[in-house]
């Protein structure tokens, strides 16, 4: 099948000192998902090969030029972004312009091939979507990685909706590449995940809805630079015992590269010029401004503003973001957000607030798996105002020994979460039903299930997925499955039964 040039409108929030604009595509012969290049060999090929014909970088290392078309602050930009990879991965970039094998930057539209191609490539970074986080997108095509959305387990996190996308554009553009290899979790807010509005409203949708906004987030993750790590196969001679879920930087062996919210050399220090704000058994509110009312930051990452929210020990976190004054909404909020890291994945994104639209979000409650719990502010143009409550309340159980459900009864109505209120919280708020289920270990662990026959499982954990719900029950043939959440991640168990007759 000849493949088709692509008028493309797209919305990916390319931020210059502005809250957000679209653009329209060039047409440009090979361009797939909007941004990424074909060969012509490869235009040929189904779509599941491409990754067959990736090339790694030898030795990580890439040469690259520039065209005379692009100017010295896009140039700036572009080294920004590298300057920021090669300080996290082993990967590193030589300006070289009679090299055999370098990208070759040009001013006209935003795409890159996948991969090393061989000879002369092109990435092409135009005026109109020249920005940090957009440069660290398309160089990491060119280093070889595809976009989350095209994932093998994309379909347990968002909804691809083709309805408004003619077939001979989803066929290579939505599918998902089944030779992709997932070594990092699913992450919402991956700088390779496309916007949900890429070809025009609900193209993709978040299957959790607090991350609606996140899809297109372009505040590179520490989980993108793993995905470089791993793919280039970084390393160092010792790693050390890094915190928090850090790792130890490839690119300076001796210190861990942190995720969002966390310094020092193991990654457990709070960021400098962090706000420390300490929990007590009734709400507690704090103002917070970040950002800079008259000036935009269209080069570098966005300015990064750190809040440290610590309870006693053996004490859980509640918070809840009750204002955000100020804040420009868009969809990846890239102008400015608010990220709460509670997660018990002390490194993966969490939902990004973005301003007082977010009506399912705003003043809603929810519970930290992290204390202190670092709540990391970004903003690249303009001011807004943070208004957050905390307290401390007594810890759920960490790791639930077994879960009983019984066939011959229906099941319970779950406990409601309240509904949030439009007013700051009375200090004798009742404790809310946790938004997400208690943090549970990946160690085996038995669950029961009662009826006529009580079956007991002995399940083996083999994958985590992003999930809120938690479920055990007996398949088809009697035999056991079992499904257990793990602080908005679900660990999904295999096993084995012994039935006894009651």
């Amino acid at each position: 099948m000849l493949l088709r040039p692509l008028s493309i409108l797209l919305s990916f929030s390319f931020i210059l000192g502005t809250a957000s604009r679209k653009y329209v595509e060039k047409e440009i012969d090979g361009l797939i998902e909007g941004d990424i290049q074909l060969t012509d060999d490869e235009g040929s090929r189904v779509k599941r090969q491409i990754l067959t014909v990736v090339g790694k970088w030898p030795n990580g290392v890439v040469n690259y030029s520039f065209d005379n078309g692009i100017n010295e602050t896009s140039r700036l930009i572009i080294r920004t972004a590298m300057n920021y990879i090669s300080a996290r991965t082993c990967v590193t970039f030589v300006e070289d312009s009679p090299a055999t094998n370098r990208i070759k930057f040009l001013n006209d539209d935003c795409s890159s091939p996948v991969g090393m191609k061989g000879g002369e490539q092109f990435l092409r970074l135009g005026d109109k979507c020249v920005t940090f986080g957009m440069a660290v997108h398309q160089i990491m095509h060119t280093l070889g990685i595809i976009h989350t959305n095209q994932r093998t387990d994309r379909d347990d996190y968002v909804t691809v909706n083709y309805k408004n996308v003619p077939e001979w554009l989803w066929e290579d553009n939505l599918n998902i590449n089944d030779t992709a290899n997932n070594v990092t979790p699913f992450e919402y807010g991956s700088v390779m995940m496309l916007p949900g509005n890429v070809y025009g409203p609900g193209t993709i949708t978040s299957k959790q809805s607090d991350y609606t906004n996140t899809l297109g987030f372009r505040r590179v993750t520490f989980y993108d630079m793993m995905m470089l790590n791993s793919h280039y196969s970084c390393s160092c001679a010792v790693d050390l015992a890094c915190k928090n879920g850090g790792r130890t930087n490839p690119a300076k062996c001796s210190e861990c590269l942190c995720p969002a919210g966390y310094a020092g050399t193991l990654c457990d220090q709070p960021p400098p010029g962090t706000e420390m704000y300490y929990t007590d058994t009734a709400w507690k509110g704090n103002f917070s401004v970040f950002g800079n009312l008259d000036s935009d930051l269209p080069i570098g990452e966005p300015r990064m503003t750190y809040i440290w929210i610590t309870a006693p020990a053996g004490k859980a976190i509640q918070y809840r973001v009750f204002d955000l004054d100020g804040c420009t909404c868009e969809p990846g909020c890239n102008s400015n957000g608010v990220e709460p890291r509670s997660y018990a994945d002390p490194a993966i994104v969490n939902p990004i607030f973005c301003c007082n639209d977010d009506k399912t979000m705003i003043d809603k409650i929810y519970l930290s798996y992290q204390n202190p719990t670092p709540v990391v502010m970004h903003e690249r143009s303009g001011e807004c105002n943070l208004f957050i409550y905390f307290r401390h309340v007594d810890a759920p159980p960490t790791t639930p020994s077994t879960t009983t459900s019984t066939t011959t009864t229906t099941t319970p109505t779950p406990t409601p979460t309240p509904t949030p209120t439009t007013t700051p919280i009375p200090t004798q708020t009742p404790t809310p039903t946790p938004t997400r289920a208690p943090v549970t270990t990946t160690k085996p662990k038995d669950c029961h299930n009662t009826a006529t026959q009580t079956t007991t499982c002995k399940c083996t954990t083999t994958h985590t997925k992003m999930y809120e719900t938690e479920e055990c029950r007996i398949a088809a043939g009697g035999q056991c499955s079992s499904t257990t959440t793990t602080g908005g991640r679900k660990t999904v168990t295999k096993c084995s039964s012994d039935t006894t007759n009651i």
